[in-house]
C-alpha cells in the first residue's frame, strides 16, 4: 500500500510540477518508478503504469527509460546486495 500510495504521490507532482519536474526530488524518485514496474504486487504496477501513461506519452517515456533505466538498474542491484540504504539498519 506505501508504494501505490508513492506513486499516486509522485503522480501529483509531476501533474501539478511541470516546469520543476526536473527537480533533485524527482529524478531521486524517477528510477524507483521505473522499479516499481517490476514490483510483485499488481496493485503497484497498476499504479506504476498508470502514472507512466498520464505523464509519459511518447517521447517523455522514451526518454525517461533512457536516463533514468541505468539508475533503476543500480537500485536493483544495491538492493540485492544489500547495499542500498533502504535495505541498511535505520540510525
Amino acid at each position: 500500500m506505501v508504494r501505490v500510495s508513492s506513486n499516486s504521490l509522485l503522480s501529483f507532482f509531476l501533474q501539478n510540477l511541470k516546469k520543476e519536474a526536473s527537480s533533485t526530488g524527482l529524478r531521486q524518485s524517477l528510477p524507483f518508478l521505473l522499479f516499481s514496474l517490476h514490483d510483485p504486487s499488481n496493485q503497484v504496477v497498476e499504479s506504476a503504469n498508470t502514472l507512466i501513461e498520464q505523464c509519459f506519452t511518447g517521447e517523455k517515456r522514451q526518454r525517461l527509460e533512457a536516463n533514468f533505466g541505468e539508475a533503476s538498474t543500480t537500485i536493483a542491484i544495491e538492493i540485492i546486495c544489500k547495499k542500498h540504504k533502504l535495505v541498511q539498519d535505520q540510525k
